[in-house]
């Protein structure tokens, strides 16, 4: 029922429809509406449809133009005129012409299939309507973000932008994430504030989080402050998460204003924050918006390649709320973007014909926006005055949109010396981390060599590197213009590949030498002379010159170890020609405090086979005949890594080393001797004291055929991973998924079930007693069935998990591995696979499963198979993979599947990557191994 009365007038300045009592009626036949306003079928009587509410709009506007309704009289009177065969529909007020009057006249037609389509009218407008203002310099920005100055100019965002205020007006943050180079900032700097500017006053505070993001926030806050007084507010919200909130508030109320934090590219939090201030400063930022009513609104943008890392900060993810994704500009809105502010400074292409295929060359792209920015600033500065022209046809000629950048870059390299040539390598080298993104760095640390300072100038005035002031007033940072830069110029990506190893020993030096000189350059942190090499080697190799700290913190490291060596040889000299006549008499005596003080003792290994049933736990002892070795133990090996060197003395027998952690490698576990994978148990290997009474180490391992029972395989070939799966999960779990893209994976044979309480309380048995511990159920949290025997067992670490699998001869699954094995592969069984993107459990409705006193009620489905056989990948518990969440954290894997607690349809899903630490464990969150070799036949073991 479109009508003046059920449209409001919101707080920001935008007019929305608040009643949609007929909207809701499933009966498109149903009569109703306010007479003034119903459309010519309605009076006759035919079907609704969208045209009905295109002539209740034209009233409405012809309303807006003159002040009164278009039309007039009784229900009977308008019936009479509609219904008749002298039925006119209202003619646009006199005053009204041009396009505005043509779009009137057709959205009032008598015929409904005559009038126009909301889209078509709401193009119309916009193109009436909506021009941008005409300012000084030139329409476009480059690479360079949009700012508020230049909000007129910021064009193809409306929706996001409508979202994004829609969103603070419920509460009171938003996270504004997408791709690097789609236009986040801008977004939010020429599209976000400006419009919250409509409804009221602001006062912006506005930062990156940087390497000290507490100070950063304080130095935002106090800009006038001096250093004793910023530095002890940066300690005072960083000690109290609501010392923020009350701050913020003093200074709302002193402007009059709204705060709006703004946090641009929050991905620094975890990429460049020291990490001590990363969760009191994220902490701090939740607490401040956690009231809706208050003043102070939160806005950051950040790469969405980087949003699973919030999972690091529970506080902020869940205080910003889901995510408000920027995708690419279709090419709709880029030629909006690019062809409108020419327009309204009454300039014109020279072919506008070539406008449309220059366009669609970028559709999709993520950079394409600041590209076709950057392009319209070279058009611009080229334009024909006199013709009030811009020269696309030469554009076009020289390769195109995406050429300009490139053609750009070149034609200032060949204005530049060899010398130059090299430091400006140089420079650009440095300003690319070792993921291969930009890096945001203070001028001083591009070095102070003249060679390097002119280069740098040069980048800066050719627009290639941008050089801005710190937000904390104190320095000057720079980085290169765009991330398309790293991508799309050539020269540029054949630098950084032929400079990977350098690079990344450059980010290490870098960040070890930061520390070593915050500590005041002390030897204790120095690097060990071969390591140092090694680094100064690597740079040298692609020419890369570390800064001064660096540089200092090498030749640091390179001397004083030097030194260290020389002293120890003239000691030992010294030492050697002391003691040598008195070492053939004590021989015996030494050798054994030799065997003590480096702890070594002696033991025994036997080692039992078994045949098992997986799912009861139930064991039977086997005929083989292993063969073992003991591997030294690295810190972190447990999920299938390649076994580290051996210990250096024979394993057959009664045994000789050092106490301490290691790995029993058992292999030969088939039958003859038949090796299938070797068995890896983690051990304590004893100490001297046991030297009198040897121990005897005895453990029990699964033959082949116990390995293999109940296994599925999954054949070699390709699959369908990642995407927003069919049916497609919701726009809000985009951010969380992984592109949708084909991937070859090698086959493999996976557990036909999760691992059970019964097979895991069998692998407790199996190794060292005392090693690893029964999973601590507890009484909370947990159905009153999960420990049953046959229950999926859970409540264990990634650790746990993956041992419980490599002792199988085992190993965790990786994501796509598991993917695969969920949703089948292109092909299953010889035939195509009819779902190769399947997003949900297969199988009959969810049931409640019986929670504990105080747990929240929970569902979970019943018979989930995969094209494979695979059962319940996405029912009982969530499982746990071998693939890190994060690219810079190894200590945070995904769980995959969906437990009993799944709370929605994307927890519920194939595709949802849950990150959760290694260490802790979770009461849904249990096991499913995998064979790496499909060669083991399925089946039960022989009992």
């Amino acid at each position: 029922d479109l009508k003046p009365a059920n449209v409001m007038l919101g707080r920001d300045g935008r007019p929305r429809l608040v009643d949609f009592g007929l909207a809701a009626r499933l009966n498109r036949a149903a009569q109703g509406g306010t007479p003034l306003y119903m459309a010519p079928e309605q009076w006759r009587g035919e079907p609704q449809r969208a045209a009905t509410d295109v002539w209740a709009l034209g009233l409405l506007l012809i309303e807006m133009f003159t002040g009164k309704p278009a039309l007039s009289g009784t229900a009977t009177e308008l019936r009479d005129r509609f219904e008749g065969p002298l039925a006119a529909p209202p003619t646009p007020p006199p005053d009204v012409t041009g396009p505005i009057a043509a779009l009137l006249t057709r959205c009032l037609a008598l015929d409904p299939e005559a009038r126009p389509r909301a889209e078509a009218v709401a193009q119309a407008l916009d193109e009436v309507l909506v021009s941008p203002a005409v300012t000084a310099g030139s329409p476009f920005r480059g690479l360079a973000a949009f700012e508020a100055d230049q909000a007129a100019h910021f064009l193809g965002r409306e929706g996001e932008t409508d979202a994004a205020v829609e969103l603070l007006r419920r509460g009171s943050a938003v996270l504004v994430t997408g791709p690097s180079g789609v236009g986040k900032s801008s977004l939010v700097l020429a599209g976000i504030l400006p419009r919250l500017t409509e409804r009221g006053p602001l006062e912006i505070i506005r930062l990156r989080p940087g390497d000290r993001p507490l100070n950063r926030l304080a130095n935002r806050i106090l800009p006038d402050g001096g250093p004793a007084e910023r530095d002890g507010l940066a300690r005072e919200i960083g000690a109290e998460a609501g010392r923020l909130e009350v701050v913020l508030l003093a200074h709302a109320q002193r402007a009059r204003a709204t705060v709006v934090v703004v946090v641009d590219q929050l991905e620094e939090l975890f990429t460049l924050s020291d990490p001590a201030q990363q969760g009191p400063f994220a902490r701090a930022l939740a607490a401040a918006v956690h009231d809706p009513g208050q003043p102070i609104r939160l806005v950051a943008s950040m790469r969405d390649d980087h949003y699973g890392r919030l999972a690091r900060v529970p506080q902020l993810l869940a205080a910003l709320g889901a995510p408000l994704f920027v995708g690419p500009m279709d090419r709709v809105r880029l030629r909006r973007a690019f062809v409108r502010p020419v327009e309204a400074r009454g300039y014109r292409f020279d072919d506008p014909e070539l406008v449309t295929p220059l366009v669609d060359a970028l559709d999709g792209s993520p950079a394409a926006l600041p590209l076709m920015q950057f392009c319209g600033e070279q058009l611009w500065e080229q334009r024909n005055e006199a013709q009030r022209t811009l020269p696309i046809a030469e554009l076009t000629r020289g390769g195109g949109l995406a050429g300009v950048l490139q053609h750009t870059a070149e034609n200032f390299m060949r204005t530049l010396s060899q010398s130059r040539l090299d430091a400006v390598r140089d420079v650009c080298i440095q300003l690319v981390a070792a993921d291969g993104t930009r890096r945001v760095l203070a001028r001083a640390q591009i070095g102070d060599a003249p060679a390097r300072a002119e280069a740098l100038e040069a980048l800066i005035a050719a627009r290639l590197v941008v050089a801005r002031a710190d937000p904390d007033g104190t320095d000057q940072v720079v980085e290169l213009a765009h991330e398309a830069l790293v991508t799309g110029w050539p020269r540029l990506s054949g630098w950084i590949e032929g400079s990977k190893a350098g690079r990344a020993a450059l980010s290490e030096v870098e960040s070890v030498a930061g520390y070593w000189v915050d500590q005041g350059r002390p030897d204790r942190l120095l690097w060990p002379q071969g390591k140092a090499q090694v680094i100064q080697d690597q740079l040298a190799e692609v020419q890369l010159q570390p800064p001064a700290d660096a540089a200092a913190f090498l030749a640091r490291s390179v001397i004083w170890h030097r030194r260290r060596q020389r002293r120890r040889r003239r000691l030992g000299l010294l030492v050697a020609g002391l003691v040598l006549a008195g070492i053939l008499g004590v021989h015996r005596q030494m050798q054994r405090q030799s065997l003590a003080l480096g702890d070594v003792g002696l033991f025994r290994v036997e080692i039992e086979t078994f045949n098992w049933d997986p799912l009861t736990g139930e064991v039977q002892r086997a005929q083989a005949r292993p063969t073992w070795r003991l591997h030294q133990a690295p810190d972190g090996w447990w999920h299938g890594d390649a076994l580290p060197p051996p210990l250096p003395f024979d394993v057959h027998g009664d045994m000789m080393e050092a106490s301490g952690p290691a790995l029993l490698v058992v292999e030969g576990r088939g039958e003859g001797g038949a090796d299938c994978g070797p068995s890896v148990i983690p051990v304590q290997l004893p100490g001297f004291e046991s030297r009198d009474a040897p121990p005897l180490l005895r453990f029990t391992v699964p033959t082949c055929a116990a390995s293999a029972a109940l296994t599925q395989p999954v054949p070699a070939g390709e699959a369908m991973l990642g995407g927003a799966g069919e049916p497609p999960l919701p726009p809000d779990a985009h951010a969380k998924l992984a592109p949708l893209r084909p991937v070859f994976v090698a086959g493999f044979a996976i557990d036909r079930h999760e691992a059970t309480n019964a097979a895991y309380q069998a692998f407790l048995k199996a190794v060292a007693p005392g090693r690893f511990e029964a999973p601590p159920y507890g009484n909370h949290q947990i159905p009153k069935d999960a420990t049953h025997p046959l229950s999926p067992v859970t409540r264990i670490t990634a650790y746990e998990a993956a041992a419980f699998c490599r002792w199988q001869g085992k190993r965790l699954p990786t994501a796509d591995e598991w993917e695969k094995a969920a949703r089948g592969g292109l092909v299953v069984g010889a035939q195509r696979n009819p779902r190769p993107e399947r997003s949900m459990p297969n199988g009959g409705p969810l049931i409640e499963v019986d929670p504990p006193r105080n747990a929240r009620l929970a569902t979970a489905p019943t018979d989930d198979v995969s094209p494979y056989g695979v059962v319940g990948m996405a029912s009982n518990v969530w499982e746990w993979v071998a693939t890190p969440s994060f690219d810079d954290d190894p200590h945070w894997w995904q769980l995959r599947g969906g437990g009993w607690t799944a709370k929605n349809a994307t927890e519920r899903s194939l595709l949802h990557r849950n990150p959760r630490h290694i260490n802790d464990r979770y009461f849904d969150a249990g096991v499913r191994c995998l064979v790496p070799e499909p060669a083991l036949a399925p089946g039960r073991a022989t009992r």
